[in-house]
């Protein structure tokens, strides 16, 4: 999984009931136990080779990276948030399927302010399916770019992750507009403010699509249109 050093490796498989802790509901202990196959821990990023990340808002000392597999990709989504809430570390999620499909799943999250014991997620993302068999984009832009030698900034472990996080995110959008390859390849990265930055920009535009899709009118539509126009021009100069 995207070239992690030997060093990390763990491949330490989880019986499926330790995740459905009093934190789930009924219901979603019910459709955990329903829909996941397996779990797997297969590396853990610990250690101060890459530095760890801590201050009133984050407490980043490992980066996980699990295998999931499920009963159908379509449940990825619902198993991913219940994953990403119970464990508190950053988490990569990889979940794939007999059918031969994949997705990743990754989250940001930050310390409860008002107990710092807990976690808040800022919010939650899934890369498209793809399948594990033929060479698809998808597949071949997060096998180049989240490569553990392609993430440019190992700061520390926080700067880490949302690198992929960012790319992630990038990828799964690269639909609205030609130059995400430009983006991916840039120096934007070196920079967590502007990471950031180029996320909320991405979270605009889904909304935006969203907007259109309940719009009513062409025109209500075309000033949609436009304000994705200008978003699109402010992702673009973050790379100048």
């Amino acid at each position: 999984m995207f070239n992690i050093p030997s060093a990390y490796e763990v491949n330490k498989k989880f019986d499926i009931k330790m995740f459905t802790t009093s934190q789930l509901t009924p219901k979603e202990k019910k459709y955990f136990k329903d829909n996941v196959f397996k779990i797997e821990l297969k590396y853990q990023i610990t250690g101060e080779d890459i530095a760890s990340f801590i201050d009133d808002e984050h407490n980043c000392q490992a980066i996980m990276f699990f295998e999931v597999e499920v009963k159908d990709l379509k449940c990825a989504k619902t198993i991913g948030e219940i994953i990403q809430r119970v464990v508190k570390p950053l988490v990569v999620i990889r979940f794939f399927d007999f059918k031969g499909t994949e997705s990743y799943c990754f989250a940001y999250k930050r310390l409860n302010k008002l107990d710092n014991t807990q976690i808040v997620i800022d919010e939650t993302i899934f890369t498209p399916a793809s399948s594990i068999f033929l060479q698809n984009e998808t597949k071949e832009l997060i096998s180049k770019y989240l490569d553990f030698d392609e993430v440019k900034n190992k700061v520390n472990k926080l700067f880490f992750y949302y690198e992929m996080f960012c790319k992630a995110k990038l990828i799964s959008n690269r639909a609205y507009f030609s130059g995400y390859k430009g983006i991916l390849s840039s120096n934007i990265f070196y920079d967590f403010d502007t990471m950031k930055s180029l996320t909320g920009l991405l979270r605009e535009i889904e909304g935006f699509e969203r907007e259109i899709s309940i719009a009513n009118t062409a025109s209500d539509k075309a000033q949609i249109n436009i304000k994705i126009k200008n978003t699109l021009e402010k992702i673009n100069k973050l790379t100048e």
